[in-house]
């Protein structure tokens, strides 16, 4: 079953958040207000257009998950219409959207179809239905704070690393190894194989795992781009694997959020940096002495 939704003005971004938690197929959205296609970085051959009308996402969904959808979302609807449903080509509709995106000052992180950028640290990524493409706020608020904090030879762990995007940032930047860790199995063939189309791929270790249960390494650096409520959940464990002065970088916070975040990781960690993109954050800590 699909559906178009369409949203109300100022809540594309929690309407993302939230139907996150969802098991859906797939999600597409399409917001006319959303920066990326003002971004002043982009070639204007290829820049996106940007869509008319009001923001709405089509989402792709077994009837008992659409019905709790718009039940429970629905202070963030405007109206809604079945579509008629058809197979989705995941792959050619990305491949007709996106041309790369640069985060930070230094990557570049495109599909195999587009070519690297020279004197960029180049990172292929071949979309796919696992989140995580660089073009979200959360992402490139990740990407660029790797950027930032990362040393050349740091251990890293990436905690919900989806599609793969910010290990193979870390790995991009200089990593010595990097720990991927997702509890969807389901992202693991896309992860996989954009892993292999980056010859720092090799550095990476794939592990499907609940947060850092379980985990008998010790770390640098954990990156972590999910939802406010896990990442709390997550701040005692990070105590077991961080080393002493290691460095958490946390995205995926709504602003609005970020106090509740910081409430959970303020007693054992000094924070080094808040940035925001839009109505989105990231946190950076240092592990106390």
């Amino acid at each position: 079953m699909s559906i178009k939704v369409v949203l109300k003005s100022g809540k594309v971004d929690t309407f993302e958040e939230l139907v996150a938690l969802y098991p859906v197929q797939g999600v597409e959205i399409v917001n006319p207000e959303d920066p990326m296609y003002d971004v002043e970085r982009w070639v204007e051959e290829e820049r996106p257009e940007r869509p008319e009308g009001e923001a709405f996402a089509i989402l792709y969904a077994d009837d008992e998950v659409t019905r709790r959808v718009l039940c429970d979302l629905q202070d963030l609807i405007d109206s809604f219409e079945t579509l008629e449903t058809e197979e989705v080509d995941w792959m050619k509709k990305w491949a007709e959207g996106f041309r790369g995106i640069e985060a930070g000052e230094t990557l570049f992180i495109h599909p195999p179809w587009v070519h690297p950028k020279e004197g960029k640290n180049n990172v292929v990524l071949l979309p796919g239905m696992a989140f995580g493409t660089g073009s979200h706020e959360t992402t490139r608020l990740s990407a660029a704070a790797l950027e930032k904090w990362l040393r050349p030879g740091d251990r890293v762990i990436d905690v919900g690393s989806g599609s793969g995007v910010l290990s193979l940032c870390a790995a991009a930047l200089g990593a010595k190894d990097v720990l991927a860790i997702e509890n969807d199995p389901m992202t693991f063939s896309n992860a996989e194989e954009n892993f292999s189309l980056n010859p720092f791929g090799e550095v990476i270790t794939h592990k499907e795992g609940d947060l850092l249960q379980g985990v008998n390494k010790s770390c640098d650096l954990i990156v972590a781009n999910i939802l406010p409520p896990i990442l709390v959940r997550m701040a005692p464990q990070t105590l077991s694997v961080l080393s002493s002065g290691g460095i958490v970088i946390l995205s995926g916070i709504l602003q609005e959020r970020a106090e509740e975040v910081k409430a959970a990781y303020r007693d054992h960690f000094r924070l080094l940096e808040e940035t925001a993109l839009n109505e989105w954050s990231a946190l950076v800590w240092e592990r106390k002495e």
